[in-house]
């Protein structure tokens, strides 16, 4: 008795989801697409793309330990030795923060720093380190900084200096 007194409730409720009534039973009613598009979606931008550096190789690019006052953080040096402005990317190293900017334009001549933050603590046996490896677009870099021992490192930040 109940399944019966069921159906006959969820009847209106499904006579009134059911659609319009001069649609046929079991058809849609299709929404009208838009075919043809503005003139500014089919013609080429007329803004100039901007002038970009090419990213930088590994021989136009000098790598050292900067110095830090603040314990448990390790700056890294990177040196533009080149004669033409180009862009560092870290994107791909290992440890780079999700917050981290991963790349910097050098200048020729100038420094950008990369700061390296060291956790110590976090665990029960600190491995130690001697150097940080770095991917530079694409290609490995192993720099040498003070032996310390860390739980875990972190890429925090890369920047003009």
């Amino acid at each position: 008795m109940t399944s019966v007194r069921a159906v006959w409730l969820l009847a209106p409720v499904l006579a009134a989801c059911g659609g319009s009534d001069d649609a046929a039973p079991g058809t849609t009613t299709a929404v009208p697409v838009a075919t043809e598009l503005a003139p500014s979606q089919t013609s080429a931008s007329t803004i100039a793309a901007p002038e970009l550096p090419p990213p930088c190789t590994i021989e136009q690019l000098a790598f050292a330990q900067g110095t830090s006052d603040e314990p448990g953080v390790v700056f890294v040096d990177i040196t533009n030795t080149g004669d033409a402005w180009c862009e560092a990317n870290l994107s791909a190293s290992v440890a780079v923060a999700p917050d981290m900017e991963p790349d910097v334009w050098i200048d020729p001549g100038a420094v950008a720093q990369l700061r390296v933050e060291l956790d110590t603590a976090s665990c029960a046996a600190p491995a130690p380190v001697d150097t940080i490896g770095l991917d530079v677009n694409g290609e490995p870099v192993a720099v040498s900084v003070e032996r310390v021992e860390v739980c875990a490192l972190a890429l925090a930040a890369l920047y003009p200096a």
